[in-house]
């Protein structure tokens, strides 16, 4: 059998014994001579391998030693098959083969796995991570050094300077518990005082602790709808207003849909939208936003048509200058005190715009998020329903709200207004707004605690105790 396929028409592979079984190479896969020609199988070693087609040489007869079956087969009878049309089709698959191996194992492996010149590069980038670690960190070290020379050096130059808003407390133990909450309710706990006679007691040893500054104004003012005012301290002190303007802007746009004979009911969805963004979230685009529909599209138009509006609800010491820009920090816009109770006074009786937009408003107003007037303490242990609206910006920090219903409260209603308003200074602005609105916490459950105590009752009896046709003037 094995003389017949020798005498056979096919070309043979010669190749020699020396490239086959030799050390120095054993992938024969990339050799010099490999082509897409001619399949060799090698199976001593077990290589896939393509070589080149050779010249026919008589006196040189290779054997390749296959273990089959135990047969000893020549080299030019062994697997050659030829292939002529697909010759180059053939050699650059080989060549795209081989290329990815390359890149994929970033080079031909050789025999030694632990000297891969990749692993090499691996321990070089790792070094290098490390040395820039160390790099930055003894950079952060200088920085660091930096800056404390450069507070030295501040403290030096200015030894003597004071600083603004500081808060630096007293340290007794009476100014470090005044404003905790149990601390803070002895003042109108007893009701051997008036509820502002206590207010103005707490607001001076605020200023004698430190927590508040000579140049910090506070406003306050509770309006029970029984009667008339129980506490009245700085009612008519012009302030900046921030985000209490905002009730204003509300009251304006029912006033002008119901001036078109658009009823509650049939109040367009797209503007019922922005009034609970601008009064629930207190969104500073929604308010822009409604104040140029007010004014046609135009702001001017708008402010003015605002202004001159509010006097005809007898809100007259409130004035809208200026639209809320993204970044809050409105301060020209002013209002008092008693403007805010005013209107709030009118949604409680119906007497703003209609019966049927009072009670949308005040709904609106009942789910603001607030958590200076009705406060955690309030709403988990009295479960006080409370439409309220809060405004903050750098100089003022105020809320103001109805307080409807609670447990000890009876029915018996009253409007909160609490406002703690300072210069435009630079100081530690988070102790400001951390201190002011732990205050007006203070302020809002002391009042409530003075009404469920029932000690609110001696002042109504105090002024007649009549339900007043109108806001009270005193």
């Amino acid at each position: 059998m094995a003389t017949a396929m020798s005498t056979t028409n096919h070309k043979t592979c010669g190749f020699s014994d020396n490239l086959l079984s030799s050390s120095h190479f054993p992938y024969p896969f990339f050799h010099p001579a490999a082509s897409s020609r001619w399949i060799l199988l090698h199976s001593q070693k077990g290589y896939l391998m393509m070589g080149k087609e050779a010249k026919e040489s008589s006196t040189q007869s290779t054997t390749v030693q296959k273990r089959h079956k135990g047969a000893t087969l020549p080299m030019r009878d062994l697997y050659c098959m030829h292939h002529p049309p697909f010759r180059t089709l053939r050699l650059w698959f080989v060549y795209g083969l081989s290329l990815v191996l390359m890149l994929s194992f970033g080079c031909i492996l050789p025999h030694d796995v632990d000297a891969l010149p990749r692993h090499r590069r691996l321990k070089k980038r790792t070094k290098r991570r490390w040395v820039k670690r160390r790099k930055r960190r003894r950079y952060a070290k200088s920085r660091r050094r930096r800056r404390r020379r450069r507070r030295r050096r501040r403290r030096v130059r200015r030894p003597n300077k004071r600083r603004v808003l500081s808060h630096r407390i007293r340290q007794t133990a009476k100014c470090r518990r005044l404003l905790k909450r149990k601390y803070a309710l002895h003042y109108v706990a007893m009701g051997r005082r008036r509820l502002e006679a206590g207010m103005k007691r707490y607001i001076a040893q605020l200023r004698y602790c430190g927590y508040l500054r000579n140049f910090d104004k506070v406003r306050l003012l509770v309006y029970d709808f029984r009667n008339c005012k129980i506490v009245a301290i700085n009612q008519n002190m012009r302030t900046s207003a921030a985000s209490l303007i905002k009730p204003y802007v509300m009251l304006a746009v029912y006033h002008k849909a119901h001036r078109k004979g658009i009823r509650p009911s049939r109040f367009p969805a797209r503007l019922q939208r922005h009034i609970n963004k601008m009064i629930r979230v207190s969104n500073n685009a929604s308010t822009n936003y409604l104040i140029r529909y007010v004014g046609g599209g135009s702001a001017k138009r708008g402010l003015r048509y605002i202004n001159r509006l509010l006097p005809k609800y007898n809100i007259t010491q409130t004035r809208l200058v200026e639209l809320i820009p993204r970044s809050g920090r409105t301060y020209r816009n002013t209002t008092t005190a008693r403007n805010l109770s005013i209107l709030l006074y009118k949604i409680y009786r119906k007497q703003a715009v209609s019966p049927g937009y009072s009670r949308k408003m005040l709904k609106v107003l009942i789910h603001s998020r607030d958590n200076r007037g009705k406060t955690h303490y309030l709403r988990s242990r009295f479960d006080v329903v409370a439409a309220t609206k809060t405004g903050y910006t750098r100089k003022t920090n105020g809320v103001a709200g109805i307080v409807l219903n609670g447990k000890g409260l009876h029915h018996h209603a009253y409007n909160y207004v609490g406002i703690i308003t300072r210069p435009l200074v630079k100081a530690n602005e988070w102790y400001w707004r951390k201190y002011s609105s732990t205050m007006l916490r203070r302020f809002s459950e002391m009042t409530y605690y003075y009404y469920s105590k029932g000690h609110s009752n001696r002042e109504v009896r105090r002024f007649g105790g009549r339900r007043p046709k109108r806001y009270c003037r005193r």
